[in-house]
């Protein structure tokens, strides 16, 4: 399983600058309120909320939301951007339950493996009332196999001085299985700063079927990642996803 180190988490937002939160934020209220109502006042989840910037958004945006990781040291930056009084985990108010909840950025193709995925679904579907939307996104297989993962750099500026963050493919499976070696790399002294290995997994369609299904979910939309209101095709790199709980 993927873990996420301090020096990773404290870079983050720098590295996924270009990501535009306010827009993806705009279209996730719409779907929202394309399934819940306009008239509602409705309390999400952010389950893999990384740093807690798009929650931040959404929070400003009107809506009232939870956020949630398996990193604590990204729990701690979203804790303090957000306010601790923000933080869901079992245990830890335990006793909410959410009208939506979503997981964007790939956070259910870092769930490897279908009995991964499918363990990942019993919270979702603890967390949410019944009618309840799951919101999600993550890597297609049909399109990964017909364009697979390759090495990518990028650069960006962190405290002032700029770094590499390079990504290589060290596996790339017929499954739809890849690990990825990043480095984060100091540009000016062309040093290694941080290391360290993310797996992922491409899924089909029938195979995101079956495990909501499992898991007391029905498909509502499956859709291009890239493009939502797009249906997906056999060369579409990322799917997105809307499931209801039954």
């Amino acid at each position: 399983m993927t873990t996420f180190s301090e020096q990773y988490a404290q870079m983050y937002d720098n590295f996924h600058e270009l990501r535009d939160i306010q827009e993806e934020s705009k279209r996730l209220i719409e779907k929202i309120n394309e399934y819940i109502g306009h008239d509602k006042i409705t309390v999400g989840l952010d389950l893999g909320c990384g740093t807690g910037k798009q929650a931040e958004q959404l929070i400003r945006m009107g809506l009232n939301i939870y956020v949630s990781d398996t990193s604590t040291f990204m729990l701690d930056i979203a804790s303090k951007r957000l306010g601790a009084e923000k933080i869901f985990s079992e245990g830890i108010r335990d006793e909410l339950v959410f009208d939506f909840i979503y997981s964007m950025f790939d956070v259910v193709s870092y769930q490897s493996t279908i009995e991964r995925f499918e363990e990942f679904l019993v919270p979702v579907n603890r967390h949410l009332h019944k009618g309840g939307i799951f919101i999600f996104d993550g890597w297609y297989l049909p399109g990964y196999l017909l364009d697979p993962p390759r090495r990518s750099v990028r650069s960006f500026f962190f405290n002032n001085k700029e770094f590499l963050r390079e990504v290589n493919p060290l596996k790339i499976g017929k499954d739809g299985v890849t690990e990825l070696d990043i480095t984060l790399i100091d540009f000016e002294l062309s040093t290694l700063v941080h290391r360290e290995t993310h797996i992922l997994r491409a899924y089909t369609r029938n195979e995101v079927r079956k495990a909501l299904a499992n898991k007391g979910f029905e498909i509502c939309e499956f859709k291009n990642g890239d493009e939502w209101s797009e249906e997906i095709t056999s060369d579409s790199w990322r799917f997105f996803c809307i499931a209801r709980k039954l």
